[in-house]
């Protein structure tokens, strides 16, 4: 029997994201691209989220701070994004079970719009 998924969704690691994680969640079977693999890095907060933007991408980045109130202007303003992942920045080892879990929950779920705060 072949069960109708929904598309996986990209995800955009900002600049702030370790490769190494990104290398790993790949290996696990998910869409990641980095901000350094598309010569994003150096750009302003709200650069790399019209650029998650514009290509249907989920955001994720340790910059917690800037990008609560980056998601409240962009509410406010009713931009629409793919969704933002925010985590504090913890060593690889204990990122990365908790992304790899919730990046499987948001292949099920829409996260668009949303700001999803990763819990370590």
């Amino acid at each position: 029997m072949i069960r109708n998924r929904r598309p996986v969704v990209p995800f955009y690691f900002d600049e702030d994201v370790s490769i190494v994680v990104a290398k790993i969640i790949r290996a696990h079977g998910f869409k990641v691209i980095c901000a350094s693999e598309v010569k994003e890095c150096g750009i302003t907060d709200e650069e790399q989220l019209k650029y998650a933007a514009k290509n249907n991408y989920v955001l994720v980045t340790h910059n917690i701070r800037d990008f609560c109130l980056l998601a409240r202007e962009w509410a406010k303003k009713e931009k629409m994004h793919s969704g933002i992942i925010l985590s504090r920045q913890v060593h690889f080892s204990k990122l990365l079970p908790a992304t790899i879990k919730l990046l499987g929950i948001s292949r099920e779920q829409s996260i668009q719009n949303q700001v999803i705060w990763l819990k370590i």
